[in-house]
């Protein structure tokens, strides 16, 4: 059995070696696939249950609360043999732990279903979320998977404005069971009109955010009091929004950033308005530009004239609207968050602003401001500064922001050079 398992994941492999030189010969578009496997799942509803057991006793509630502790669903996915252009459905049932901490560490490749005639394998990516890579094997023709659809259990945020204050804040509703479907990223789809699609896609949504600020004359609130679409460039954006969804490990290991960009252009073409739609970070940033709920709070009392959508997973899930979100987050920071130092020492240089703006954006203004105050041009250092003949240890742009602004920068190059 355990021989058998690892012969399917080495033909796995051997699969995606080999599909590039049959891609030449295809006469389908992988696009109108995706949308043919969209209309096969569209009727679907998948079947959940969720397990409940018994919370402990207290003092003061003597009678026992039935919790959810796991999630059983259905899960159906369609996969694409790239050889011919054939299409495969595969459904299967798992259970998921609720508390991600409690949940098994597994790591791929792994067989996760299987059935008389197929078996679905996990390459990579998210176990129990929908960013999943997968090939579907079935007795030797290998399908690789196009859409994904199944049920999960969370919460959603709304923002509720207060009667008498009339601030804007967030709330958490009750739980609740979301179906969502995804199309997800997979080596084999690494194609050059998907990365060009995907591209002008994320290009054009960026373009018509600037567009809809610029036609609403919505000024910056710093003291230059520029138009607002005037203080993001294209290039910024899209590199802000490629680098919050890179892998910082993947990025580490990789020689070039080229594939890792070129595999969101593709994710992106892929989803197109859908991209990220069911995204939510451990921190609770959901959506294409990964927001948390009170920023974008912050960001509809701060900029009413920016005409930002009142509903903030509604926002999110709008790519335009979560970009206008973002470019209104960031002025917000540079103009009431920086001290007077950041924003003239950030300000010397373009390519320097939006690499402030980029830190700010990831880790905070607070860590920026403090760090850029302690180490003025070392700003982007770590470890101990030395002044004389003495040596300091101020404070420090943390690991993750450091891996951040390393990707951000080399991100920026290639958009570029491009």
């Amino acid at each position: 059995m355990f021989g058998a398992l690892w012969v399917k994941l080495l033909l796995s492999l051997v699969f995606v070696l080999s599909v590039a030189t049959d891609l030449q010969a295809s006469t389908y578009s992988v696009l109108e696939k995706v949308k043919e496997a969209k209309n096969v799942l569209a009727p679907y509803q998948p079947r959940f249950k969720l397990l409940y057991t018994n919370a402990p006793k207290t003092k003061k509630k003597r009678t026992q609360k039935k919790i959810p502790y796991a999630l059983e669903r259905e899960v159906a996915l369609i996969g694409l043999n790239m050889k011919d252009g054939t299409l495969r459905r595969f459904d299967f049932s798992e259970t998921v732990t609720l508390d991600p901490k409690k949940r098994p560490k597994v790591t791929p490749p792994q067989v996760i279903a299987s059935n008389d005639e197929c078996a679905v394998i996990w390459r990579g990516g998210s176990r129990w979320g929908y960013k999943r890579n997968l090939l579907l094997d079935c007795q030797g023709q290998y399908f690789v998977v196009l859409r994904i659809m199944m049920p999960s259990y969370r919460s959603e945020p709304t923002i509720i404005t207060g009667q008498k204050s009339g601030k804007r804040k967030c709330v958490s509703g009750p739980k609740q069971i979301i179906t969502g479907a995804y199309s997800p990223y997979a080596p084999e789809l690494y194609q050059k009109d998907l990365v060009r699609e995907g591209r002008l896609y994320l290009e054009s949504v960026i373009l018509k955010a600037l567009q809809q600020l610029s036609a609403a004359y919505v000024r910056s609130k710093t003291p230059q009091e520029e138009y607002l679409s005037e203080t993001a460039s294209l290039e910024l954006l899209q590199a802000l929004l490629i680098n919050e969804h890179m892998d910082s490990e993947e990025f580490l290991a990789a020689l070039s950033v080229k594939p890792l960009v070129e595999s969101y252009w593709v994710e992106i073409a892929l989803n197109k308005e859908g991209t990220h739609g069911l995204s939510v970070s451990p921190a609770d940033a959901v959506g294409i530009a990964q927001f948390i709920c009170p920023s974008y709070a912050e960001d509809l009392t701060a900029f009413p004239e920016a005409k930002l959508d009142a509903a903030f997973l509604r926002g999110m899930r709008d790519h335009v609207n979560a970009i206008k979100a973002m470019v209104v987050h960031m002025d917000l920071d540079a103009a009431l968050r920086w001290s007077l130092k950041t924003r003239s020492f950030c300000g010397m240089l373009a390519e320097r602003m939006e690499e402030c703006k980029a830190v700010s954006y990831f880790a905070g203004p607070k860590k920026l401001h403090a760090v850029v105050d302690a180490r003025s041009q070392l700003w982007d250092t770590r470890g101990v500064i030395t002044k004389g003949k003495r040596k300091f240890f101020p404070p420090q742009l943390g690991e993750q922001a450091l891996i951040y602004l390393q990707k951000f920068r080399k991100i920026r190059e290639y958009l570029l050079e491009t």
